[in-house]
């Protein structure tokens, strides 16, 4: 079984805001690997899953919008409850929103 995520993913080019991208595509991970690489490293880890929810590990460059955990850098995803990660720094700014969708056979 595999945990599966719907990740929306749009790209803006501050300095050219012509090239903007946007991407949408299902992905299938296990407990403990990581996936959605943007440059050099992987955006998120999953830590630990239900089949209700999920709690994911994100690169320290991200914040969760609406949430704040000083030096904690997990979140916990609710079945079919999207949540939106943000890059905080660098010349795009990649804004992800991420939901859950449960466990399947890929």
């Amino acid at each position: 079984m595999k945990l599966k995520f719907h990740i929306a993913t749009r790209i803006v080019d501050m300095e050219h805001p012509t090239r903007n991208q946007k991407d949408e595509k299902d992905v299938f991970v296990d407990v403990d690997e990581q996936f959605e690489k943007h440059g050099e490293e992987f955006v998120f880890k999953v830590l630990s899953g239900t089949p209700s929810k999920v709690v994911l590990e994100y690169d320290r460059h991200y914040a969760v919008k609406n949430e704040h955990k000083g030096y904690e850098y997990n979140t916990t995803l609710d079945k079919d409850d999207p949540k939106e990660v943000t890059s905080m720094w660098g010349k795009n700014q990649i804004t992800m929103k991420i939901t859950y969708l449960g466990m399947e056979e890929e």
